[in-house]
């Protein structure tokens, strides 16, 4: 059984609290399903590392709900970015790993060097818009990956909800892979 808890906030965002990755693609599959219509080139933005990919001592893995997702926002034409904090250098190491594990995607952008991580991440967003695209949705395990300011809440939980900074501003933050 799959757990979803709506949590409320004196003039907060509309926030939800669930269980796991999989109630989480399920509820962006939907989401997308019914707000993809919305905007003409709609798009979702997605973190790597702690988000479709988790790193281990073992080595990484794939994160197949997100390959999922990802499988099918490219069937409903809705365009997938991947914004990671990863340097330049490593753009080809990068592209291998994403095509390893079965993720097609329009663009990836990886962090400039000295730039500040949610400063970058804010503007790699931003630029997806001013592309042209929809930004439906930002997904990623740190609150940088979805939201540039501070929010008053847990980084070891998994939220759904109204609290991104671009357009509808829609985001999923996972439980952070650093806690």
């Amino acid at each position: 059984m799959t757990n979803c808890t709506a949590l409320t906030q004196a003039k907060g965002p509309l926030l939800m609290e669930v269980d796991s990755v999989a109630t989480g693609v399920r509820w962006c599959l939907a989401f997308l399903g019914c707000m993809k219509a919305m905007v003409q080139r709609p798009a979702v933005a997605l973190d790597i590392d702690g988000t479709v990919i988790k790193n281990t001592s073992e080595g990484s893995r794939c994160v197949l709900h997100f390959r999922s997702l990802v499988e099918a926002c490219r069937t409903a034409d809705v365009a997938v970015f991947f914004i990671t904090a990863r340097p330049e250098s490593a753009r080809e190491h990068t592209e291998r790993q994403l095509a390893r594990c079965g993720f097609r995607y329009e663009k990836l952008f990886l962090q400039p060097p000295r730039q500040e991580y949610s400063r970058y991440k804010e503007r790699a967003r931003q630029s997806i818009v001013e592309s042209g695209y929809g930004l439906l949705l930002s997904i990623g395990d740190q609150f940088a990956d979805v939201n540039r300011k501070e929010l008053n809440l847990a980084d070891d939980k998994f939220y759904i909800g109204q609290f991104g900074d671009t357009l509808g501003g829609w985001a999923v933050k996972l439980p952070s892979e650093f806690t």
